[in-house]
Formats: C-alpha cells, sequence, structure tokens
C-alpha cells in the first residue's frame, strides 16, 4: 500500500513539474537568445546563409510551436557572384507552425493552421546552368546496421497519413520566381493566397488565386474555389464543387467540376459533370464531359461521351486511354455535325473564297481512331463535302520519321469549286512568270523525295481545271530505295496508265512512263480552255528523266505523239496558200484578184504526228508531220519554256491543186514546199511567208515544168535520127534544140 502511494506521489510530482515547465518554461527561456545557434545549424546543413530579423516567440501548452518575424535564406554563394542582381532563395515575413504537445504521446501528429505571411521564393539558374541548389551540402548520414535479423517494416502510407493531422494552411500575399539566365526567361507567381481548412477531419474549403507573369507571355491571373475532404485512414479523397477560371488578356477558361473521389485501396477515381468553357481571340469553345473513370492500377481511363462546340461547328465521341504506365494508347470514336465550313472560316477570321458560291455549306466527318506516342491511324473514316464523299482508312507510322498507309474511295468531286477565286493584281505588281518545263517536271521531286508511303486511291469522278477523269486508280508503293506510282485513268473516251519512280539518293531521279491512247482531242482541249479548234483522235507517249543535283534540276526525254482524223478549225491553210499564188502572180507581173469569200474554215488531215525532244527547258521538233488532202506539212524548230519564246519553221506542200476545201486552182503550187516560219511569244507567236525560199522553189519548178513541156513538144515536131555525117545521136540533138528552145523561152 505504501509502494502505491509512493508511485502516486512520484506521478503527481511529475504531472506538476510538467504543468510548471509549460506555464514557466516561456517566461524563463527567450527563443532570440539561440539566433546565432539556430543560424549555424542551417549553415551546417545546408550550406546557405541565414537571417532571422524578426523576433522569436515559442508556445509549449497546448501547442508545442514557434513563431518568428522576417526570416531570410540567402542565395548559395555561387548563384550571388554570377547573378549579383537575384534577389534572396527565400524571403518570409512571419511564420507560425504549432502542434498540439498531448497527440505526440501517441505519435500522433496535430498541426495547428499554417501560417506564412508573404512568402518569396526566387529559384535562379545562371548562365552555366548552376542553381539556387546548387550550393545545397549533400551529406548522408551513415545508416546503422540493423542489430537483428528481422526485415524493417516500411510504414504504410495510410497509416502515416492516419497519424496527421493539419488544421489549415494560410499563405498571403506569396510569391514564387523563376529566373533562367541560359535561356533568357522569367516567370512570377505573385499575389498568391492559398487558404484551406482541416481537409484531413471534416469537409473543408480550398481557395487559391494569383498571377503570373513572365518576360515571354502576357500576364494570367488565376483562381480556384473548391471544397474537399481526404479521409486519413482510407485515404479517399473527394472534391466537390471546384470552380476555378484563367484569364490572359481576352482570354479566358472558365472549368467546373461538380465532384471527384479517388478510392486509395482500389486504386479507383471517378469524375463527374466537368465542362469547361473557353474563349480564345473572341473564339468561344465549350467542353462537356459527363464522366471520367480511372483505374491506376490497370493504367486505364475511359471517357465515356464528350461534346465540344465552338461557333456551333460540334464534335462528340468517347475516348478511352490504355496502357500509360508503358505505352500510351489512345482509342475511340469522334464525329461531327454537319457545318457551314464557308461560315466557320470566315468566323475564324480565316480570309478564304471559294470559286463556287455555294461550296462548302456541308461538310461533316466520322472516324474511329487510335493513337499512341509513335504513330495513329484512323479507320472507317467518312469525310461528306456538299456531295462529296471520301471513305477509307488511314494510318502513320513513328511520327518521327512517318510513313503512311492509306486505303481511300471518293465518289466525284469538282476541285475547281474549291479554288480561291483569284485576286486581282494590285497596280505594279507583277504577275508570276510561268514555270519553265525543267520546273514543272522537277516539282514531284520535292514532294516525294521524303515520302515513305503505300496504299490505294480510288475516284469514280474527279474534274479538275474542267478536265474530267473517271474511273481513277493510284497506287503508290515506297520502299527506302523509291517511291513508285501508277495511276490508271479514264479520259475523254481513252485511257492513262504508265508510271512515276522517283529513285531515291543523293541525287533524286524521276522516271516518267506513260501512255494515253485514244483520247478524244476537242472535248478534252475544250474544257481545258486551251482550244475549240482543234480535233482528233490522239496517242500520246512520254518517256522523260527527271534528276536533282545540289537542288538544281536536269531534264532529258521525249514525247511522242500522232493525232489521226482531225481538223484545225479556224486555221485557214488555203489562204495561206493562196497568199502564196498571188504573191508568185504579183512577181511574175500577173495580175490577180484577192480572194475575200469565206471558205471553210476548217482544215481536215488524216495524220499528224510529232517527236518532242526535251532538253532542260528547250523544248524541239525536227520530224512534224501533217497528211492534208491537199497539202503536206513537214515542221521542225523549238520552244524555249524558260525565256516563253519559239522559233519554228513548217513546210506546206501542195499535193492537189483542185478547188477541194473552197480554194482556187493552186496549180503553180502544186508541188513547191511553202516555208512559214513561226516566231515570237508562245503567247502571241509571229508567222511569215519566206518569199524568197518560196520563189526560188517556184522558179526551180518552173523550170523542170518548161524544161518537160519543150522536150515533148520537140520531140514530136522533130523526127530525127541519127545524124550520120555529124555522127550526132537523135536524142543528143534534141537536147541541143531543147537548150536553145529553153533559154529563148526565159529570156
Amino acid at each position: 500500500m505504501k509502494l502505491i502511494k509512493i508511485a502516486l506521489s512520484i506521478v503527481t510530482l511529475l504531472i506538476l513539474l510538467l504543468v510548471a515547465a509549460v506555464i514557466l518554461l516561456p517566461q524563463f527561456i527567450n527563443p532570440n537568445d539561440y539566433k546565432d545557434q539556430i543560424v549555424d545549424v542551417i549553415k551546417q546543413n545546408t550550406g546557405l546563409e541565414a537571417t532571422i530579423d524578426g523576433d522569436l516567440s515559442l508556445s509549449v501548452f497546448p501547442w508545442l510551436g514557434v513563431s518568428t518575424g522576417k526570416a531570410v535564406l540567402k542565395q548559395p554563394t555561387i548563384i550571388q557572384t554570377s547573378v549579383p542582381t537575384a534577389g534572396d532563395f527565400i524571403d518570409l515575413e512571419a511564420m507560425d507552425i504549432k502542434v498540439k504537445l498531448a497527440p505526440l504521446i501517441s505519435r500522433k501528429v496535430e498541426i495547428d493552421t499554417i501560417l506564412l505571411k508573404q512568402p518569396r521564393i526566387e529559384f535562379v539558374v545562371n548562365a552555366k546552368g548552376q542553381n539556387s541548389l546548387s550550393g545545397l551540402q549533400k551529406t548522408t548520414p551513415a545508416a546503422s546496421a540493423p542489430t537483428t535479423t528481422e526485415a524493417v517494416t516500411p510504414p504504410n502510407d495510410a497509416t502515416a497519413i492516419a497519424a496527421l493531422t493539419i488544421a489549415g494552411v494560410n499563405i498571403s500575399d506569396g510569391q514564387l520566381i523563376f529566373d533562367n539566365r541560359q535561356t533568357k526567361t522569367r516567370y512570377e507567381l505573385t499575389q498568391l493566397n492559398i487558404k484551406s481548412g482541416n481537409i484531413l477531419e471534416a469537409v473543408a474549403p480550398l481557395s487559391i488565386s494569383g498571377k503570373v507573369s513572365g518576360n515571354t507571355i502576357q500576364p494570367i491571373t488565376l483562381s480556384l474555389n473548391s471544397r474537399l475532404q481526404a479521409n486519413k485512414n482510407t485515404m479517399e479523397i473527394a472534391i466537390n464543387d471546384l470552380r476555378a477560371s484563367i484569364t490572359q488578356a481576352s482570354n479566358n477558361v472558365d472549368i467546373s467540376l461538380d465532384a471527384l473521389t479517388y478510392q486509395h485501396a482500389q486504386g479507383l477515381s471517378q469524375l463527374s459533370n466537368i465542362s469547361i468553357d473557353a474563349t480564345a481571340k473572341s473564339h468561344p469553345l465549350t467542353l462537356t464531359i459527363p464522366a471520367i473513370s480511372v483505374d491506376l492500377n490497370k493504367a486505364h481511363a475511359r471517357i465515356p461521351s464528350f461534346t465540344a462546340d465552338s461557333h456551333n461547328a460540334k464534335l462528340s465521341g468517347d475516348i478511352d486511354i490504355k496502357g500509360w504506365d508503358k505505352l500510351p494508347m489512345a482509342i475511340g470514336h469522334i464525329e461531327s455535325n454537319t457545318i457551314d465550313l464557308q461560315q466557320l472560316l470566315a468566323k475564324l477570321g480565316v480570309n478564304y473564297a471559294p470559286s463556287k458560291s455555294s461550296a462548302l455549306k456541308a461538310v461533316s466527318f466520322s472516324t474511329r481512331f487510335n493513337a499512341t506516342v509513335n504513330g495513329a491511324s484512323l479507320q472507317k473514316t467518312t469525310i461528306n463535302i456538299d456531295s462529296t464523299t471520301l471513305q477509307g482508312d488511314v494510318a502513320v507510322v513513328n511520327f518521327a520519321k512517318p510513313k503512311y498507309r492509306f486505303d481511300l474511295a471518293l465518289n466525284s468531286i469538282i476541285i475547281d469549286d474549291y479554288l480561291p477565286i483569284p485576286t486581282a493584281l494590285d497596280s505594279g505588281e507583277q504577275q508570276s512568270k510561268p514555270p519553265t518545263a525543267t520546273e514543272a517536271l522537277a516539282a514531284p521531286i520535292i514532294l516525294l523525295k521524303d515520302i515513305y508511303a503505300n496504299g490505294t486511291f480510288k475516284a469514280d469522278k474527279i474534274t479538275a481545271n474542267k478536265i474530267v477523269l473517271t474511273d481513277s486508280v493510284i497506287n503508290v508503293a515506297s520502299t527506302d530505295s523509291k517511291v513508285t506510282i501508277t495511276p490508271t485513268v479514264n479520259l475523254y473516251q481513252g485511257k492513262l496508265a504508265g508510271s512515276i519512280i522517283l529513285q531515291r539518293g543523293n541525287t533524286p531521279t524521276l522516271l516518267i512512263k506513260n501512255a494515253l491512247t485514244g483520247v478524244n482531242l476537242k472535248p478534252l482541249l475544250t474544257d481545258a480552255d486551251v482550244t475549240d479548234q482543234f480535233s482528233g483522235i490522239a496517242n500520246i507517249n512520254t518517256n522523260i528523266t527527271v534528276s536533282e543535283k545540289t537542288g538544281k534540276p536536269s531534264t532529258k526525254g521525249t514525247v511522242v505523239f500522232s493525232v489521226t482524223d482531225g481538223a484545225i478549225e479556224g486555221v485557214d491553210i488555203k489562204k495561206v496558200l493562196d497568199d502564196a499564188q498571188n504573191t508568185i502572180d504579183k512577181i511574175r507581173g500577173k495580175s490577180f484578184v484577192e480572194n475575200t469569200n469565206a471558205t471553210e474554215d476548217s482544215t481536215r488531215f488524216a495524220e499528224l504526228t510529232a517527236t518532242l525532244l526535251i532538253d532542260n527547258d528547250i523544248i524541239s521538233n525536227n520530224d512534224l508531220s501533217m497528211k492534208a488532202p491537199a497539202f503536206r506539212i513537214n515542221g521542225n524548230g523549238s520552244v524555249n519554256t524558260a525565256a516563253q519564246t519559239l522559233d519554228y519553221l513548217t513546210s506546206i506542200i501542195v499535193v492537189n491543186t483542185n478547188a477541194g476545201q473552197g480554194g482556187e486552182d493552186l496549180t503553180d503550187l502544186k508541188g513547191v514546199t511553202i516555208p512559214v516560219r513561226f516566231t515570237g511569244q508562245i503567247t502571241a507567236p509571229k508567222y511569215a511567208i519566206d518569199t524568197k525560199a518560196l520563189l526560188k522553189a517556184n522558179t526551180t519548178k518552173k523550170v523542170a515544168e518548161e524544161k518537160e513541156r519543150l522536150k515533148k513538144k520537140l520531140s514530136e515536131k522533130l523526127k530525127l535520127d541519127d545524124n550520120p555525117e555529124t555522127g550526132q545521136s537523135s536524142e543528143d540533138a534534141l537536147k541541143d534544140k531543147l537548150k536553145k528552145k529553153l533559154f529563148d523561152k526565159l529570156f
């Protein structure tokens, strides 16, 4: 019994001593006397200098805590010397941290509201990449070896949090600065205010606000208000009624979230009723997501549905994100409503007006997709543009060095309807010079030399530059060494087939081999706005090689074409012949009457053939041949596509002197070659008859004709026999007389 009394007396004495210490300790101990020791401890453990200018106050019961006035932690020496204008690393106007004493006995931590007044942190990176943490001492105390073989069990996260209670956080007028002298960027988070209640005990409010500025961005103002609760036993977290706002000049984003829950044991998180309203440069965007579920253990997030709306253009769909712990993949579906794209582009400030005013009035699309950080694919894609429908699949493999795969089908499209309306040239503005032959043929090298694509494109009908192509099939095959394009197209009762091969390498080479067979020229040239005065059935074979070295293209090749059953309308070849006949009559002193009657104004021909030789910007030809009922035309010459000039000589040979196509008798021209030379600009060529060559040819013809006539006449009139006296044969005698008669006739 006496032992119990002694024990109770001792306990009572200890309690009295403890109470006395709690009450009397702050009265006899002044924490300000230990400022120097505190500063030394900070210096020894961090290597950074500290100053405590304000007063320290100590409390013991029921809260064990410390309050400070102004306190400063300076930048490491290396930053002070390299960036002398930098402020202190940490500058604190006042701090108050208190821990409840009694719970510490049972190894629980109950912290009162943490108060930080005007905290300022400046993190600096100097020109060499050293930063505000570079001066921290790296001391790691040696770990003592366990004295037993029992395994050391790490503390459970939930257990650690369950033993912690924070009544709240109150940070007022804080400032965070990031100053990077290497990249010359500086960002500041100012007017930072954070206030929260005891989220570990009950639903508590949370508010955050601040302002971000920097030398590369416009100032941003942000705020967040919500109600939070964290269950310290199960580590479940609930966020309710979250409202956030971010504003930058005229741009702003408002975010609302009804609820977010997180279950630590299952690794599950649920978000409900997420809404984002944004305005960027007066363009609104609204994103609505009814729900998001996240399974952290399976690395899987699901968005069953979402809707995005801007200027009445709406997108909707669903997204699954899987495997973000290894290789993230997004899978889902997305589709749009029917959009007036013309109107949308105008609202977005895009200056574009298609040639057809009703074009782009009804645009929509839908697709299924999957994407990783390395590639993406679209499946079952449908794009509707007015009456045009494009369907198929597209994939991109390896974003770093893209390789494309596609299988697309198009019903019909008139490309001309979607080309922008050409704008008139301003005064003084020169029209762009048309490309040369070499530049035009070398253009595919730039487009294809870095392309890796494999696939097929089909189109029922394509109209481009008013040219109509039907049943088009274009196959593309790519390897590391070459790209091969094999088109087959029907056009104007004819067909185009062949290949375009780009051989890769230091000197890329383009091989163009195509055959155009059975094409009806008149509707083709009429639709292409070339001419409506040339008709016939054409066959064209192209064999061209284009190479590129140090960015400079070189072109060699041939184009062989033939046209049968053709006609040239509006080109009066007969008038050229009449002019030639009149020239001869005028020089010979014969009277003539110029024919002003209208002709048939059409020159028909049975065949037209030519071979074009391409040598860079020069296209030459030396075998033009046209066969018509009354004449033949041969030609040779060249076209300079760089200078846009031509120099071409044609030769017209009359083979039939009948009036034929509305003409007069051309007896004098039969068998005579009439040279016509074309010169000048390609867009406005000039032509002239070579009079000197014409007269020479006519004189030669007349001499031959007169020789034959006299020979025939003299042989009938002179019945010559061999002259035995002179030994001259009748043939030789005839030649002598013929020469004399011919001389007399001409002179």
